[in-house]
């Protein structure tokens, strides 16, 4: 049976669910975490979004499905660490250890928020929304602070720490080449900010991703999008490269997969990422924590 890939990355609706797509017979496009990803330079020069009408209140009891709207932010028996993390870190890491000198209530309150952006901002919200989880959002990060700024007063500062994550590294006998700048990416592409693109693929025995011109930033913030941890670079490799990333079935590999001690989607990515000749070392890692100041419980609305 085919091992299918986490769904990550089909677009921010899903970011506060993180459901993993699990069901067999899912199309290519769901199975590929980088699908619907918009290019991150098309929302360079969008005007500075805020939320229009937003509504906080205590939670009763109610649950259902949160995360990103097609026109706002809707949070349901959340606790308000999560929102407080959309405004500092990237929507795929999300840690309540990030967050440091908060009140107990802030972590253990449950929340329902309804924030909406104006009927005019909605082009831009949906160009927004759909940005990559897995890197940095300032635009969107803005949005969230200047909505706890106003109905909790929160203020913070930032702090030098280390925390769980990977480092990237050479493993041996890379088995990649030189990115072709001048070679046109097949038409289902995802076209990233920096020039590089991302292919989802599948064939008999396995399935994975081409990229084609592609920078280790763009490699980082694929593998993020898996381990939902921070990865940082170790390999010094500076130019553009292409490669292809592929992931056997576990039927056609399953002894050696076992051997592996392979049992879930990072892992499988791992092994791929092995045979290209990288690797993926456990470590503590640089990230900027939030250190609250002050904040108070949601203003009435």
């Amino acid at each position: 049976m085919r091992t299918v890939v986490t769904c990550i990355f089909t677009s921010l609706i899903a970011i506060c669910l993180a459901i993993p797509s699990r069901a067999i017979g899912q199309s290519a496009e769901a199975r590929n975490p980088f699908a619907k990803a918009t290019n991150p330079s098309s929302i360079a020069n969008m005007s500075e979004l805020n939320f229009d009408v937003v509504s906080i209140h205590k939670n009763n009891g109610d649950d259902a499905p949160s995360g990103f709207i097609m026109d706002g932010y809707k949070a349901v028996g959340m606790p308000l660490w999560r929102t407080i993390a959309y405004a500092y870190f990237p929507v795929r890491m999300r840690d309540p250890n990030w967050i440091r000198n908060a009140p107990s209530w802030v972590f253990d309150e449950k929340y329902d928020i309804i924030a909406k952006i104006a009927f005019e901002d909605a082009v831009a919200w949906q160009k927004l929304r759909k940005k990559p989880s897995s890197e940095e959002n300032p635009e969107l990060q803005s949005m969230f602070e200047k909505l706890l700024e106003d109905r909790c007063h929160l203020k913070t500062h930032r702090t030098a720490s280390e925390v769980d994550g990977y480092f990237l590294e050479i493993d041996r006998g890379l088995k990649i080449s030189a990115g072709k700048p001048d070679e046109t990416p097949p038409p289902d592409a995802i076209m990233r900010d920096d020039g590089g693109t991302v292919t989802y693929f599948e064939k008999e025995g396995s399935h994975g991703w081409t990229f084609q011109n592609a920078s280790v930033r763009l490699l980082l913030s694929f593998l993020s999008l898996f381990s939902g941890l921070p990865i940082r670079d170790k390999t010094n490799l500076d130019a553009r490269y292409d490669f292809t990333l592929e992931i056997p079935d576990q039927n056609s590999t399953g002894s050696e997969l076992q051997s592996e001690g392979v049992s879930d989607d990072f892992a499988l990515v791992q092994v791929a990422l092995k045979g290209l000749g990288f690797k993926l070392n456990r470590s503590k890692v640089p990230l900027s924590l939030v250190v609250i100041d002050h904040i108070e419980r949601p203003t009435a609305n």
